[in-house]
């Protein structure tokens, strides 16, 4: 019988898991089927009740842990996710302390490689539109015409860079090189 104990725990905490499913509901089913089956199996009392809870704050963790993988890419809600596990939030009397604190590491650690990835892209859209400038640049330089798709793809090249604000500069540049060859 106390395998058979465990098995239902087992089976319930992968219904707990599954997206929709009510935790407490899940729970009620366990303090009514496991309590029997571990009295029927011989387990003092004490130990079963701990056990149970023991699931309980498993089960708990596992799905705070499954939310969390959810919204793992998007950081408004990963700060949402970690307001939850502070002082006030819906997880922060239901999950162990040091629980709750590897969830909120592993937050932070997402909101970090989301905003380094974040940064990198932006450096490497700066170090494209540098060169893009550089080589327009030493056209213009040269006193070769530059074509109207080439405007429009340094246009495209430098927009949202602290290139941007050269534009018009080399533009402007281009016109009066153009006019005085």
């Amino acid at each position: 019988y106390g395998q058979e104990a465990t098995s239902v725990l087992d089976s319930l905490g992968k219904v707990a898991t599954l997206p929709g499913e009510s935790l407490e509901g899940t729970f009620a089913k366990a303090d009514q089927v496991f309590p029997t089956l571990a009295a029927r199996a011989g387990l003092d009392p004490s130990q079963s009740a701990k056990t149970l809870q023991d699931w309980k704050d498993g089960v708990r963790f596992n799905r705070a842990r499954d939310d969390l993988n959810r919204i793992r890419r998007d950081p408004g809600s990963l700060e949402a996710f970690s307001k939850r596990l502070e002082d006030g939030g819906d997880l922060y009397g239901t999950l162990a302390p040091e629980r709750r604190t590897v969830l909120l590491k592993e937050v932070e650690s997402r909101l970090w490689q989301i905003q380094q990835g974040q940064q990198h892209a932006a450096d490497k859209h700066e170090r494209i539109a540098e060169r893009a400038v550089a080589a327009i640049t030493r056209q213009i330089e040269a006193g070769v015409p530059v074509s109207v798709e080439a405007w429009q793809d340094l246009r495209s090249k430098v927009e949202g860079t602290a290139s941007a604000a050269d534009f018009n500069a080399l533009v402007n540049q281009e016109r009066e090189v153009q006019q005085v060859l």
